[in-house]
């Protein structure tokens, strides 16, 4: 994923796995080994931005080609 991409997200180190392995349940993991203790409401609300922010940037890439 692009670098610039990456610096518009909270967790990029998240975010650089291969894609294949993004999914609500590993995002949780990751995200509880930052914030232990965290609410599902939390995690869930973080894991939505990102994806807003990377859907966003995304799709911005793509229209510019």
């Amino acid at each position: 994923m692009d670098g610039e991409i990456l610096n518009n997200v909270k967790f990029s180190e998240y975010w650089k796995k291969p894609h294949e392995q993004w999914n609500f349940d590993t995002y949780r993991l990751f995200y509880l080994e930052k914030h232990p203790g965290a609410s599902k409401q939390t995690i869930h609300s973080n894991f939505a931005i990102e994806l807003k922010i990377l859907n966003e940037n995304l799709n911005q890439g793509r229209r510019k080609n």
